[in-house]
């Protein structure tokens, strides 16, 4: 059996460029854009001409612009700029709105934040509640502590007050439903007369 062994590629030595050398590649790194950018504008001069040669027939229609023509052109095209830039400007003073400069809170100057928001928002529904219930049952009167003396004064007009409602219950009840003996009446000397007289006659 033939093993087969892969060889690992061998990397170049890095080459070492010179003063020279190096100074030529950084002069080719930017000349590049800048000839390509050349070439850009060239090619949009190239285009504007063959463009402007189909509207008037030619360059010569066009004629040379005299430095008055040309003031007067660069004016309105500048005046028509910064008359843009600044109605631009008005609007965005006028629409955009400043964004406030937010700083960046620690981790317990945030829990500290947290407590504070939600202790505001305990109190808030405390005092809600309180209005909301002295809108529906009034104000409550204020608690008076009683002392030693005006406790024993309290349950003592208590007891008595309850001991006499008491006894009157029990006098009325007795006064109408107990047994009350006939009452009687001595007769005086004509009252008697006069009754025996009347016996008498209704015997008749």
């Amino acid at each position: 059996m033939v093993s087969r062994h892969v060889l690992a590629p061998v990397k170049p030595p890095a080459k070492k460029l010179t003063q020279q050398e190096f100074q030529e590649s950084m002069q080719r790194l930017y000349d590049r854009p800048v000839q390509q950018a050349k070439k850009r504008r060239d090619q949009y001069d190239a285009d504007v001409s063959a463009q402007t040669q189909k509207m008037h027939r030619g360059p010569e229609g066009l004629g040379e612009l005299s430095d008055r023509e040309s003031k007067m052109i660069h004016s309105l095209y500048t005046n028509s700029c910064k008359k843009k830039e600044m109605g631009l400007e008005n609007l965005r003073q006028k629409y955009e709105y400043p964004l406030p400069k937010t700083k960046v809170q620690s981790g317990a100057q945030q829990e500290e934040t947290l407590d504070r928001l939600y202790g505001q928002s305990v109190e808030r529904k405390r005092l809600m509640l309180r209005d909301a219930e002295r809108r529906m049952y009034g104000v409550p009167a204020a608690q008076k502590t009683l002392s030693g003396e005006e406790v024993k004064s309290s349950l003592s007009r208590l007891c008595g007050d309850s001991m006499q409602r008491r006894q009157e219950v029990i006098r009325k009840v007795e006064e109408e439903y107990s047994f009350q003996p006939p009452t009687g009446k001595r007769m005086t000397a004509d009252e008697l007369k006069a009754a025996t007289i009347r016996l008498s006659t209704r015997t008749d």
